[in-house]
């Protein structure tokens, strides 16, 4: 009897923690052009631009929307910036990590503390934008 009444209160909990694992895809940019796929907090994307615009595009698009740089470093190969907004209760802690890939495109990894895909698909979108895609 308490086997059963275990099972059916964490199978629907275990259901749901494997849906939150899904990896899900969807078309970024103005034109649609890229794929970003979102997991477990993170969205990732491959675009056709080197390092040092990634990162200057992603920098300009946080603090155009009112986030404080906590951090920002860069080479010509990989670059990361950790962004807060100018309240706790404003927004979420955004990390953004580049890095270049062997097709001279860049690889770009958005995540939020805590998770928000939507704000990672709107932040990234604005990125694109600053980079003309």
């Amino acid at each position: 009897m308490k086997l059963t009444r275990i099972v059916t209160l964490v199978a629907p909990l275990a259901l749901i923690a494997l849906a939150g694992c899904e990896a899900t895809p969807k078309q970024q940019g103005s034109q649609s052009q890229l794929t970003a796929t979102y997991r477990m907090g993170a969205l990732s994307a491959v675009i056709p631009a080197k390092v040092p615009a990634v990162m200057a595009a992603a920098e300009q698009t946080l603090r155009d929307r009112g986030y404080a740089i906590v951090s920002s470093a860069s080479t010509t190969e990989q670059g990361g910036i950790v962004a807060r907004p100018p309240s706790y209760n404003l927004g979420k802690t955004l990390k953004i990590d580049v890095a270049s890939t062997a097709t001279d495109e860049t690889s770009i990894t958005l995540s939020a503390q805590p998770w928000d895909e939507t704000l990672l698909r709107i932040t990234l979108d604005r990125i694109l934008a600053r980079l003309g895609m």
